[in-house]
């Protein structure tokens, strides 16, 4: 049971992406080897999205003004609908400009994949060029170790961001998905709300 508690309080203090490394990591792209890790790594950290919802993405999914989130994608089981925290993402101009960009390439396949929207990119390649990253902007492999640094930080580090700006709790949990003993996502999921605030807090994590 001792074991099992410790290994719990590790993932609770999973490491955040602080303000000044996320403007470190998206002033510029020229540090990005790779423009699809890129993006999918800006789109977690400004709204939210686990890895396999990123992965799941087709031109479907996204509209002028959200991203819905329906399906995850993984390596055992490919593609599959989500049930309890399918949602609608607020979307702003910047990144919306910036998928467009792939659709263009990938049509109706999946919109982040280097086969021409066949296939998904593989989970070990964000990862790697991820890490690459991190350190190009001075977080070495032993500090992104001490401070539990990974793929699901920046997805974490814009909940807390979320917190900092003091948004409703449930307007968070109808964004991000995460779990809620109420479950006041469902109460929320497609009620016409106004997300202004949401795009607003987005656009001052790359703005000013």
């Amino acid at each position: 049971m001792k074991n099992n508690d410790l290994r719990n309080k590790k993932v609770i203090e999973m490491g955040l992406i602080t303000a000044e490394e996320v403007r470190k990591l998206f002033d510029s792209d020229n540090i990005w080897a790779n423009k699809i890790v890129y993006l999918a790594c800006k789109i977690s950290v400004c709204m939210g999205l686990r890895m396999g919802e990123i992965l799941a993405l087709k031109k479907e999914d996204v509209s002028d003004d959200f991203i819905s989130i329906k399906k995850t994608f993984t390596n055992c089981y490919g593609l599959n609908t989500i049930c309890l925290n399918e949602r609608k993402v607020p979307l702003f101009r910047e990144i919306k400009i910036e998928l467009d960009e792939l659709i263009k390439v990938n049509y109706s396949g999946y919109l982040f994949s280097t086969a021409g929207g066949y296939k998904p990119i593989s989970r070990q390649t964000i990862h790697k060029h991820f890490d690459m990253v991190l350190e190009k902007i001075g977080i070495s492999y032993d500090e992104r170790r001490n401070r539990r640094l990974c793929f699901h930080s920046l997805r974490m580090s814009f909940i807390d961001h979320l917190r900092k700006y003091n948004l409703q709790d449930w307007k968070i949990v109808s964004i991000t998905g995460i779990a809620s003993k109420n479950r006041l996502s469902h109460l929320y999921r497609y009620i016409n709300i106004n997300f202004d605030d949401v795009i607003d807090i987005q656009e001052k994590m790359f703005v000013g």
